[in-house]
């Protein structure tokens, strides 16, 4: 999917009018379709009024999807806060955003990775948590600080595919890889016991 110009890390936007012009051009020209066919990390999604974000991880468990959420949430409330209070964001190089990129996919909670303040390499765990510290207030106004708090528990744990990795690790066994994952994750397609449908 990288390799698409439509997929990976989005253009740099000023403002909603910019992203309309640059779709109806895409149209236009019969590069794409709809809006849908564009696959960015970060796109707007303007049917729903709400902005997507591609999954991080896949979370193994409810709750890990549900801090992730939260956080994704508090994100994009805060900045749209910040906006609408009139300051100016600036932008990351796209160099930078794109090495940060790689290393998290790469090497995942034990990435290093450029603080785009500060242009200082710090361990991705802090720079995690000093985001969590910026979304906690915003979590509070929202109703979501419970949930937000289970992004610790993979600060402190890790994420789903440092669990699989581990298992490889240690038993050695593919197999065993998905027994465990399952054991953890559940089985979602099995019906409860009792029977019958709800």
């Amino acid at each position: 999917m990288e390799s698409l110009p439509t997929a990976g890390l989005p253009e740099t936007m000023r403002n909603w009018s910019e992203f309309n012009w640059l779709t109806d051009h895409l149209i236009a020209t019969d590069f794409i379709h709809s809006p849908r066919e564009i696959w960015w990390d970060v796109r707007p999604v303007a049917r729903f009024g709400t902005v997507e974000i591609r999954v991080m991880d896949t979370p193994m468990t409810m709750e890990q999807l549900l801090g992730l959420v939260a956080m994704t949430q508090c994100i994009v409330s805060g900045l749209s806060s910040e906006i609408d209070r009139g300051m100016y964001l600036v932008d990351c190089h796209p160099m930078i955003a794109r090495q940060n990129k790689w290393h998290a996919a790469r090497y995942g909670l034990d990435a290093t990775l450029a603080d785009p303040d500060t242009m200082h390499a710090i361990p991705a765990r802090q720079q995690a948590r000093l985001l969590l510290d910026l979304c906690q207030p915003v979590s509070e106004k929202l109703g979501c600080s419970e949930e937000l708090s289970y992004v610790e528990r993979i600060l402190e744990n890790g994420s789903g595919a440092a669990t699989q990795h581990k298992i490889a690790k240690d038993t050695g066994d593919l197999k065993e890889v998905i027994r465990k994952t399952l054991d953890i994750t559940g089985k979602p397609w099995e019906q409860p016991a009792s029977g019958g449908r709800s």
